[in-house]
């Protein structure tokens, strides 16, 4: 009897233990000018960007560990170099690796113990450059200049960009509601669904090796259209469409007497060009 009512607490303080986390904040703000570039670079975790009513950059670096103790907590964050960097037209918020702290006591460290977050507000006038190494980016909002958003391995969702959109991503969807310049979409493992593209976009780039492909066109632009996949259909449904080619797994022609160049293609999906409205 002594030994089961042992077992229970040792067995409730051995999951404490498991579960037990600190977090820690950085928070930073900025005002910029008119089309800076605010850089944010983290080597785990998501970047989430809200455009607001603002003339400030706010950034709250977010920094997890899975230990109870603030020494470790110390001792895992000295493996990281923190930079923050500011003038009128750049805000970059940088997070590395030390060089000096190797290679195997890194990873015997750090792996799985201390992950980062990035939540940042920005006014609308601003250009975008994201990268995480393992995690999702979201925009929220219109974001009137360019977004480069790139991930090792997550999803990337934006809102709208007046400018150009580069998203990249080595495992995860991409959807995008609204591109007014070039749009530039690659994933090594999901769907890709472009809502809009403006009349007046210089390229479309679509590539995904697993997943369908869906991209809505302005219906007065002029696009040049090539769409191909290895497994799956292609269909184009636009009232200017003008096929030169079109099977079902490939299609190749004009609408409103070709323009802009509109590439798609998937290893294993379907594609779908169809018309759509802002």
């Amino acid at each position: 009897m002594t030994r089961k009512h042992l077992f229970l607490p040792l067995l409730l303080a051995s999951s404490l233990s498991v579960f037990a986390s600190i977090e820690r904040t950085l928070e930073k703000s900025y005002v910029v000018n008119p089309g800076a570039e605010i850089e944010i670079d983290i080597p785990s975790g998501s970047i989430e960007v809200t455009v607001g009513d603002t003339e400030k950059v706010e950034v709250s670096l977010i920094q997890k560990f899975k230990t109870n103790r603030e020494s470790e907590a110390d001792e895992l964050l000295e493996n990281f170099q923190i930079t923050t960097e500011t003038t009128d037209d750049a805000v970059r918020v940088l997070v590395q690796r030390e060089k000096s702290a190797g290679v195997l006591n890194f990873w015997k460290n750090w792996n799985n113990k201390i992950s980062f977050e990035a939540q940042v507000n920005v006014p609308a006038h601003v250009n975008l450059k994201l990268d995480t190494s393992g995690g999702h980016i979201k925009v929220r909002g219109d974001i009137e200049g360019n977004i480069n958003a790139d991930t090792a391995g997550g999803s990337i969702n934006i809102d709208a960009a007046t400018g150009h959109a580069r998203l990249d991503t080595a495992g995860g969807s991409i959807t995008a509601g609204s591109v007014l310049g070039s749009v530039y979409a690659d994933t090594a493992g999901g769907g890709i669904t472009i809502n809009y593209v403006g009349p007046n976009a210089s390229k479309v780039y679509a590539d995904t090796a697993g997943g369908s492909i869906t991209i809505g066109l302005d219906p007065a632009g002029k696009y040049s259209v090539e769409a191909d996949t290895s497994g799956g259909g292609v269909s184009v449904d636009h009232s200017g469409w003008v096929a030169a080619k079109e099977k079902r797994s490939h299609a190749r022609g004009e609408i409103n007497g070709g323009g802009t160049p509109v590439h798609a293609d998937t290893s294993g999906g379907s594609i779908r060009i169809r018309e759509a409205r802002l």
